[in-house]
C-alpha cells in the first residue's frame, strides 16, 4: 500500500473543504458535488465519465495512478493538486472504498478534509524518535515500491556493477572492455525470461558480455556512444537474439553513476519495439505496392490539398507528383462529375463515409478526354477524426467508347427485334432488363418501363426455374434454356420456352444476356394430358388390359401384374387366353362375348387360380376400344380383385367376437355413447376404475356416473364440458383430458380421457356415437405432487447452502520472525473474540499460551525459518473451533490465514453419520428403532449439549409413542407414551397437531408446557424444539425433539441442520413403510403385464432369456411367457430393412451404458406375415457390481398413431399459413401508418415551409423571418422522416447486440419525457441467442412499446428480459400502469399489433400470455425457447 508523509500536507483552504466526488477503482468519475462543479467551472455532464486525472495537475497524476493501482488506505490524507477555474490548488482528500449495490465493482469516495484535521496533523510533536520511525517506514515502503516496480515493469531492467570502477579519463577502448567485463548485479524477470532462464537467480552474477556480444557491431556502437555522450544515452536502437534464436529490437536507455571521476555502475532499461519495426516494414511494403498498382491512388487532407500521388496517377492525369503535392487538383484540371456536383459529392462523402461514380476531364498533357470510375472514402484515426481523403480512380475511357459502339449496334438490333415473331429480351451485366421487343408488350400487355421484375409475371410455382435457376446460369455466364409459365395481358399463364445466351465484348468483358421466348403452351398441355392418362392407368387399383381384336395384349398395367402375378413384359404382344383362363360365374365366356358384341360392353364376376395356388375372385368390365372414326380396333378390360370382399363377411363375424374379448381385456376403461350421450356399452376396466357396475352404467347419461367430477384445480366439471359430449357436438377427437371423479365409496380417482367420434354413414356430418377411453392416473398425480415437493426442498436446500457459503470469511494475521503480531483483521476478532488493539505487538505464545509446544506451533516456526509455505488443520480447545491455517513466509515474518472450518468439520461428521445410518437402514435385519438410535447418538456426539429424541404418531392418529431417545431417562419416555396430541400439548404434541415446528425457548415461561412443566423439571429439561416429520401427503409420521439443559434460541444454522435431519428421518421411516409397498408393487407389475395395451418384455442379458407379457399376444398374436432368444427370435421378427439399424442401435446403447433409456421405431412381423409399426423403449437394470443384468421395456403398436401424426402435420402447415397472413397484415398496417404520418404530418410541415418561401419572394420586409421559419419547418420535417426511418430500418443487432439495442430504444423513449421506462435483464443473452431471435425479441418490444405510447395512457413501463437458470428459454415481460383493456374484445377485433406479436413468437415456438383488465394496466409475457430443438 502506497503511503504519504502526513507532515508534507499543507493546510487546506477553508473555502474548498466541501469538495467531494465518487470514482470507480479505475479513477473514472461517477458523481461530483456541487462545490466541485463550481470549483472546476465544469458542468455535471462534462465531469461524469471522465478520469479523475483530467482535473489533477500533471505533476500529481503519477501519484494518483499509483494510489489507484495499489488500493486506497482508509483514513490516509492524500494531497492532490486540483485544477480549478481560478488556478491550481493543493487540497487534501480522504479516500474510502465502498461497496456499490448497483454495480459489480467498488466505489471510492473522495472527501476534502476539514481545516481542523489538517491543523491537528501539523501540530503533532516532532520528536526525533518519531522521525526515525517515519524515516524507517518510508524507506521500507520505498524499497517495496521499487521492487514491485522493477518486477512488474514490462521493460527489461538491469544493473551492471563494476568490480573495479572505471576511470572516466582512461582511453575509450579500455573503458569499453571494462564495461563488457562488468557483472550483472540486478535485473527483473523480464530479462531472465528473454534469455531463457526461469527467474533472475540464473542470471545474477554473470558477465555482461554473456548477454551483450562485444563483437556485434550495433551493441559495440551503443556502448561507445554511451561513453562519448557523458555516460548517458537514451532511446538508442539495438538488436539482440533471444533464447529461441529470434531477432528482437530494443530502444535502450543507459545511465551511469559517476562519483569522483569513477564510473561505479550502469543502469539500463530496454523497451522492445520488435512489433513496431515489423509494422514499419509492413508499411514500407504497402507503400511500395500502392506505388505500383494499376489504379491511380491519391490522398488529400480535409482542405483537398494533395498528400500522396502514385505513378499510376501521374500517368492517368499527366501531372507529376512533385508538381501537384500540396495543391488542390482543381488548380490543374477541371473535373466534370457525372450525375452529381462537387458540393453534393462532398455532402454524400461526409454523410456516409464513401462515394463512387463517374468523372471525366481533359488531360492537359495530350488534350484527350478521359473517363474514370472514382471510389472516394474517408480515413479516420482511433478517435474518429478524419485524417485523409482517399481516392482510387480507374480509367474506363476505352470501356465507355466500347459501350457507345454497342449502343449504336443495339439500335439496329432493336429495329430487327421488333419485327421478329417471338419475344426478344436483353439484360445488362447487373441483370437489369434493358430491352424487350414489341412482341413482349403484345404478349404480356406491359412495357419495358412497367417491368419491375420478372417475378410479377412468372407463375409463382415456376419461380425456382424462371428466376433462381436463371440466376445460377447468369452467375457463371453460361447459356440457359428454361420452361415456365408467363402471364399474358389477359391474366392467363401460358407455357413458354426461354433461351438465353451471355454477351461479351471483344476484350472478353461481360455485358449481359440476350434471349428469346417462344409460346409452347398448346404443346405443353398435350404432353401433360398424355402423361396424365398414362399415369392414371398405371396408378389405378383396378387391373387394366387392352388388346387388339385378336386378343393380343397391347397394354398390361401394374394392378394387372399384381392381380395375375405375371410381369407386364411377359404379357405384352402375347395372346391373352394363352396365359389367363377365367372361369365366369353365372355365365360362359361365349355368352359374355355375345353380350359384348351386342351392347358394346359387359360386366360380371369371374375367378381364376393363380400360379401361387390362391384363387382370385374378380369383378370384370369389358368394352370395345374405338378410334377417332368410331371403328372398333380392340378390347379393354377392367378387373377389380374382390377376393377379400367375399371373405369379409366371415371375417366380420369373427372380428366382432374378437373385438369384444379384446375390449374387455384392455387395462383402459372403455365407454360407448350413442348420439344422445347415453352409455350403450362398457368394458370391465371401466367398471373397476369408476367402481360402478355395468348394469348401473348402461343407459346413463354422458357423465358416466352420477358422482361428482372436478378439474385439476378442484373446480366442478360441468356435464356439458364432458369430453364425450363435446365430441358428440363438434365431431372433434379429444386427448388426455384430466378429470377427477368422486366414487361412490368416497375415494377420488383421477383419469385421463380420450374420445373418438363414430360415424355409421359416409357423409360424416354428425357423429352417430362416441367411444371414450380412459386410464387411472391417480398414482401418477400423487407422484407429480411428490416430485414438486422434492424439487422445492432441493431449491430451499440449495439456497441455504449458498447463503452459508456467502457468509464465510477468512481470518488474517501477520507476524514477524519472532512471532510478534502486527496485523489482526476483523475475521480473527470474530473467531477468537479478541480485539486487535489488545493483541497488536504481542507474541503468539502470550495470546495462545496453550498453543506453544504443539505440533502446529512448530509448523509455524519451521515455515518461517525455512521460507516454505505450509497448510494444515488443527483444533483450538480454548475457542472450541477447528481452523484451516495457511502460513506464507516473507522476508520480515509470515502471513497467516485462518479459515473457520468448525462447521465444515461438523458437516463432514454429519455426512459420515448419514452415510452410516443409510447403510444400516439398507440392511433388512435392522429395525427402525436400531437405526434411529444410532443416528441420534451420533448427532448428540457431533453437536454437544443437545438431547435428541423421536416420537411417533400412533395408528389412531391421536396419541404419541416414544421411539428413540438415547440420552433421555426411561422414566421420561414412559411418561410421554400415550399422550394425546392437541393445540397446547407441550412442544411435540403441539407440533404434530399443527404440522409445523414448535420452538419452546424456555419451558418455564411457555404456556404450551403448563400441564407438562413438572415432567421437564423432574429431568432438568429447560428448552425443547420440535420438528414434525411429514410425508408426501402432508401426513405426520413422527417428530424429532431437541432438548437443552438451559433456555436456547435456535440459530439459522441449527434450523437448517434439523431440517436436514428431519429429511433423513423421513427417508428412513418411509423406507421401512415402503418395503411393504414394494411387495405390493411387484404383484401389481404382474397384473399390469397382463392388462396393459403395451407388450411388456424383460430381457436377461446374461442368459439371453426373453420374457413377454400378455400384451405380445393382444397386439401381435405371439404366445406370452419366457423365450430362449439364443436363436435371435426377436431380431428375426424385425423387418429386414430395419434390422441392422435397430440391432446396431441397441448394441451401441448397451456398450455406452450411460444413456438412461433406449427407444426406437421399427416394423415388427406378426404370425400372419403382416408388419406392424411399433415404438419400442427400454431401460437398463444393473447388478450390485454395476454391470448390466437385465433390460426391461415395452412395445406399442403405433401404426394408427403415425396416421394421426400426418393429420397433425397438415394442421401445423395450415397454422403456418395463418401466421404468414398475420405478418402480411402487419406489413400493410405499417405501410398505412407511414403513409398517414407522411400525409398528415410531414406533408403539412413541408407545405407550410413552401408557403413561407413563396411569401419571402414578394415580402422584402419579412423575408429573413420567413426564411428562418421555413428553415425550422424543413428541420422538423427531417426529424420526422428520421423518426419514421428509425422505426423501419432493422436494428443493428449484429453490431450492438440485443441488450444495447433495447437500451438505446429505452433512452430514446426517455428523451421524449412521455413515459418512464425501466429495463432489467440477466444472463449472457447476446451469447446464447441467434440473430433471428434477437431481432424477433427486439421487434416485439418495439411493437408493444408503440402500443403503450399510443393507447395505454401509461406513466411507467417496465421491460424484463431474463434467461432461465437452465439456459433453455428466454422470458420477456413488458408491464405498464396504463388504463388496460378487455382482452376478449381486442381479440375479437383481431388487432394487427397483438396478432403480429403472437405471430413473431410462434415462428420460434414461443408462447404469448397477456394479463390485463380495465384500469389494471397490461402485462405481456412471452416465453421463447433458445433453440427449436
Amino acid at each position: 500500500m502506497l503511503k504519504q508523509s502526513k507532515k508534507s500536507i499543507p493546510e487546506v483552504s477553508p473555502d474548498h473543504t466541501a469538495l467531494s466526488l465518487q470514482t470507480d477503482t479505475a479513477g473514472v468519475i461517477l458523481s461530483a458535488s456541487a462545490d466541485l462543479l463550481s470549483f472546476t467551472g465544469k458542468h455535471k455532464e462534462e465531469l461524469i465519465g471522465i478520469s479523475f486525472k483530467k482535473i489533477i495537475d500533471s505533476a500529481d497524476k503519477p501519484k494518483l495512478q499509483a494510489i489507484l493501482n495499489a488500493g486506497v488506505d482508509t483514513g490516509l490524507i492524500i494531497q492532490l493538486a486540483l485544477k480549478g477555474k481560478a488556478g491550481v490548488r493543493h487540497i487534501g482528500f480522504t479516500a474510502t472504498c465502498q461497496k456499490n449495490n448497483r454495480t459489480t465493482g467498488d466505489v471510492i469516495a473522495w472527501e476534502a478534509v476539514q481545516e481542523p484535521v489538517i491543523a491537528a496533523i501539523t501540530e503533532q510533536p516532532d520528536t526525533s524518535a518519531a522521525e526515525l520511525i517515519a524515516v524507517r517506514n518510508e524507506l521500507k515502503e520505498v524499497t517495496e515500491r521499487y521492487k514491485a516496480f522493477v518486477q512488474q515493469s514490462s521493460e527489461i531492467i538491469w544493473r551492471c556493477e563494476l568490480e573495479t570502477p572505471i576511470n572516466i579519463n582512461d582511453p575509450e577502448e579500455k573503458q569499453i572492455l571494462q564495461l563488457f567485463d562488468g557483472n550483472l548485479a540486478e535485473c527483473n524477470d523480464q530479462m531472465a525470461h528473454f534469455y531463457g532462464y526461469v527467474n533472475t537467480a540464473g542470471v545474477i552474477g554473470k558477465k555482461v558480455s554473456v548477454f551483450f556480444d562485444p563483437n556485434e557491431p550495433v551493441t559495440y556502437q551503443v556502448v561507445k556512444e554511451f561513453i562519448q555522450q557523458g555516460y548517458k544515452i537514451y532511446r538508442r536502437l539495438s538488436m539482440h537474439i533471444d533464447h529461441h534464436g529470434n531477432q528482437r529490437y530494443f530502444l535502450n536507455n543507459l545511465v551511469g553513476v559517476v562519483e569522483g571521476e569513477k564510473l561505479l555502475r550502469v543502469w539500463t532499461t530496454q523497451n522492445e519495439i520488435t512489433q513496431l519495426r515489423m509494422a514499419e516494414k509492413a508499411n514500407r511494403y504497402q507503400a511500395q505496392v500502392l506505388e505500383n498498382v494499376f489504379d491511380a491512388v491519391m490522398s488529400s487532407d480535409q482542405n483537398l490539398l494533395v498528400k500522396s500521388w502514385n505513378q499510376a496517377a501521374e500517368k492517368l492525369y499527366g501531372i507529376k507528383a512533385a508538381d501537384i503535392l500540396g495543391h488542390p487538383i482543381h488548380e490543374f484540371i477541371d473535373l466534370n462529375y457525372h450525375d452529381t456536383t462537387h458540393e453534393k459529392l462532398l455532402q454524400a462523402l461526409y454523410a456516409t463515409g464513401a462515394w463512387n461514380g463517374e468523372i471525366s476531364f481533359i488531360r492537359p498533357s495530350d488534350g484527350k478526354k478521359i473517363v474514370i470510375w472514382a471510389t472516394i472514402s474517408l480515413l479516420k484515426n482511433n478517435k474518429g477524426q478524419i485524417t485523409d481523403i482517399i481516392a482510387i480512380n480507374k480509367d474506363i475511357t476505352e470501356r465507355k467508347q466500347a459501350e457507345q459502339a454497342i449502343r449504336e449496334g443495339e439500335e439496329r438490333f432493336r429495329q430487327f427485334a421488333d419485327a421478329a415473331p417471338v419475344i426478344i429480351w436483353v439484360a445488362d451485366e447487373q441483370d437489369n432488363t434493358i430491352y424487350v421487343n414489341k412482341c413482349f408488350e403484345q404478349f404480356t400487355g406491359i412495357t419495358l418501363q412497367e417491368v419491375e421484375g420478372w417475378k410479377n409475371i412468372v407463375f409463382p410455382a415456376d419461380l425456382p426455374v424462371a428466376i433462381e435457376k436463371y440466376k445460377r446460369y447468369f452467375k457463371y455466364r453460361e447459356p440457359v434454356v428454361l420452361e415456365y409459365r408467363l402471364k399474358t395481358k389477359d391474366n392467363e399463364f401460358r407455357w413458354v420456352l426461354d433461351h438465353g445466351v451471355p454477351r461479351f465484348l471483344e476484350d472478353g468483358t461481360f455485358v449481359g444476356y440476350i434471349g428469346s421466348i417462344v409460346d409452347i403452351h398448346d404443346r405443353k398441355l398435350a404432353e401433360e394430358k398424355i402423361r396424365f392418362q398414362v399415369q392414371v392407368m398405371q396408378d389405378v387399383s383396378e387391373g387394366i388390359i387392352s388388346t387388339d381384336l385378336e386378343f393380343n395384349i397391347i397394354s398390361f398395367n401394374k394392378a394387372a401384374e399384381n392381380i395375375y402375378g405375371i410381369p407386364s413384359n411377359d404379357m405384352v404382344g402375347k395372346r391373352l387366353n394363352d396365359f389367363i383362363n377365367l372361369s365366369y360365374l353365372s355365365i360362359t365366356w361365349e355368352q359374355a362375348l355375345h353380350q359384348l358384341h351386342e351392347k358394346g360392353s359387359w360386366e360380371g364376376q369371374a375367378y381364376f387360380n393363380r400360379h401361387d395356388g390362391k384363387r382370385i375372385y374378380l369383378n370384370c368390365a369389358l368394352s370395345f376400344v374405338k378410334n377417332e372414326r368410331g371403328t372398333r380396333i380392340g378390347f379393354a378390360g377392367i378387373y377389380r380383385d374382390i377376393t377379400e370382399a367375399r371373405q369379409s363377411q366371415e371375417n366380420l363375424r369373427i372380428n366382432e367376437e374378437r373385438y369384444r374379448s379384446v375390449v374387455d381385456a384392455l387395462g383402459e376403461g372403455i365407454l360407448m355413447h350413442d348420439k344422445n350421450g347415453i352409455i350403450i356399452a362398457c368394458n370391465h376396466s371401466a367398471e373397476m376404475i369408476l367402481n360402478v357396475s355395468r348394469s348401473h352404467l348402461i343407459g346413463r347419461s354422458t357423465s358416466g356416473t352420477e358422482s361428482t367430477c372436478i378439474y385439476e384445480d378442484g373446480k366442478p366439471f360441468p356435464a356439458e364440458q364432458h369430453p364425450s359430449w363435446i365430441t358428440l357436438k363438434t365431431g372433434q377427437s379429444l386427448q388426455n383430458v384430466i378429470m377427477g371423479i368422486q366414487r361412490g365409496d368416497g375415494t377420488l380417482v383421477w383419469i385421463s380421457i380420450n374420445t373418438e367420434p363414430v360415424y355409421y354413414t359416409e357423409q360424416r356430418v354428425h357423429p352417430d356415437a362416441v367411444v371414450s377411453s380412459f386410464v387411472d392416473i391417480t398414482q401418477k398425480k400423487a407422484a407429480e405432487i411428490e416430485l414438486k415437493r422434492s424439487q422445492q426442498q432441493l431449491r430451499e436446500y440449495s439456497e441455504r447452502i449458498t447463503n452459508i457459503l456467502a457468509s464465510i470469511t477468512d481470518g488474517f494475521i501477520a507476524v514477524d520472525k519472532n512471532l510478534n503480531i502486527f496485523l489482526w483483521n476483523h475475521a480473527v476478532e470474530h473467531i477468537t473474540g479478541l480485539d486487535a488493539k489488545h493483541v497488536i505487538g504481542l507474541g503468539v505464545e502470550k495470546i495462545f499460551p496453550n498453543f506453544a509446544g504443539t505440533t502446529e506451533y512448530h509448523q509455524y516456526i519451521e515455515a518461517i525459518n525455512k521460507g516454505n509455505s505450509s497448510n494444515f488443520e488443527h483444533f483450538l480447545p480454548a475457542f472450541n473451533r477447528w481452523l484451516e491455517t495457511s502460513v506464507y513466509p516473507f522476508s520480515q515474518g509470515a502471513f497467516i490465514y485462518f479459515r473457520d472450518i468448525t462447521d465444515r468439520k461438523k458437516q463432514e461428521r454429519l455426512l459420515e453419520l448419514e452415510k452410516e445410518v443409510l447403510e444400516i437402514n439398507a440392511q433388512p435385519a435392522a429395525s427402525l428403532k436400531t437405526t434411529i438410535d444410532y443416528f441420534l447418538a451420533g448427532l448428540e456426539k457431533t453437536f454437544p449439549n443437545k438431547i435428541c429424541s423421536v416420537i411417533m404418531l400412533n395408528d389412531d392418529k391421536q396419541t404419541i409413542q416414544h421411539l428413540s431417545g438415547p440420552s433421555l431417562p426411561e422414566e421420561y419416555t414412559h411418561m410421554v407414551n400415550g399422550i394425546k396430541i392437541g393445540p397446547a400439548v407441550a412442544s411435540c404434541g403441539t407440533a404434530i397437531f399443527r404440522k409445523e415446528k414448535v420452538i419452546t425457548i424456555d419451558v418455564e415461561t411457555d404456556p404450551l408446557w403448563d400441564d407438562y412443566r413438572h415432567m421437564a423439571r423432574q429431568f432438568d429439561l429447560r428448552s425443547c424444539w420440535s420438528f414434525p416429520i411429514l410425508n408426501a401427503g402432508n401426513d405426520v409420521l413422527a417428530t424429532i425433539a431437541v432438548y437443552h439443559r438451559q433456555p436456547a434460541i435456535p440459530t439459522e444454522a441449527e434450523l437448517s441442520l434439523f431440517e436436514r435431519v428431519n429429511s433423513l428421518l423421513r427417508i428412513i421411516i418411509e423406507n421401512k413403510n415402503a418395503e411393504l409397498k414394494i411387495r405390493l408393487s411387484n404383484e401389481r407389475y404382474l397384473l399390469v403385464t397382463k392388462a396393459t395395451n403395451d407388450a411388456i418384455w424383460d430381457w436377461d442379458v446374461n442368459t439371453n432369456t426373453l420374457y413377454w407379457g400378455e400384451g405380445i399376444y393382444t397386439l401381435f398374436g405371439f404366445k406370452p411367457g419366457y423365450i430362449d432368444n439364443s436363436d435371435n427370435f426377436w431380431e428375426n421378427c424385425i423387418h429386414p430393412d430395419d434390422r441392422d439399424r435397430v440391432v446396431n442401435g441397441l448394441n451401441g446403447f448397451l456398450k455406452d451404458g450411460t444413456s438412461k433409456i433406449w427407444e426406437d421405431e421399427y416394423r415388427f412381423i406378426k404370425p400372419d406375415g403382416e408388419y406392424a409399426l411399433v415404438f419400442d423403449r427400454g431401460f437398463l437394470i444393473f447388478d450390485h457390481s454395476g454391470k448390466i443384468a437385465r433390460m426391461v421395456g415395452s412395445m406399442q403398436d403405433i401404426t394408427d398413431k403415425k396416421e394421426l401424426e400426418k393429420k397433425l402435420l397438415k394442421q401445423e402447415l395450415d397454422k403456418q399459413k395463418l401466421i404468414a397472413q398475420a405478418v402480411v397484415n402487419a406489413q400493410e398496417k405499417e405501410r398505412a401508418e407511414i403513409g398517414k404520418e407522411l400525409h398528415d404530418n410531414v406533408n403539412q410541415i413541408l407545405s407550410t415551409a413552401k408557403l413561407y418561401l413563396e411569401l419571402a419572394q414578394t415580402d422584402d420586409n419579412s423575408r429573413l423571418e420567413l426564411i428562418n421559419r421555413s428553415t425550422k419547418n424543413i428541420s422538423d420535417a427531417i426529424n420526422e422522416i428520421r423518426t419514421i426511418s428509425r422505426s423501419l430500418v432493422p436494428p443493428s443487432i449484429g453490431d450492438l447486440g440485443l441488450i444495447d439495442s433495447v437500451q438505446d430504444l429505452v433512452e430514446n423513449i426517455k428523451a421524449t419525457r412521455k413515459l418512464h421506462v425501466e429495463f432489467y435483464y440477466s444472463g449472457t443473452l447476446d451469447n446464447i441467442l441467434d440473430e433471428k431471435r434477437k431481432l424477433m425479441l427486439f421487434r416485439i418490444i418495439q411493437e408493444q412499446v408503440n402500443n403503450v405510447l399510443k393507447h395505454a395512457s401509461a406513466k411507467n413501463l417496465v421491460i424484463e428480459l431474463i434467461a432461465d437458470s437452465e439456459g433453455h428459454a428466454v422470458d420477456l415481460t413488458i408491464s405498464d400502469d396504463g388504463k388496460g383493456f378487455e382482452l376478449d374484445k381486442v381479440r375479437s377485433k383481431k388487432g394487427v399489433g397483438l396478432s403480429n406479436i403472437a405471430s413473431r413468437a410462434q415462428l420460434f415456438n414461443g408462447s404469448v400470455h397477456i394479463v390485463t383488465g380495465l384500469g389494471e394496466g397490461c402485462k405481456l409475457k412471452i416465453n421463447v425457447p433458445i433453440s427449436n430443438i
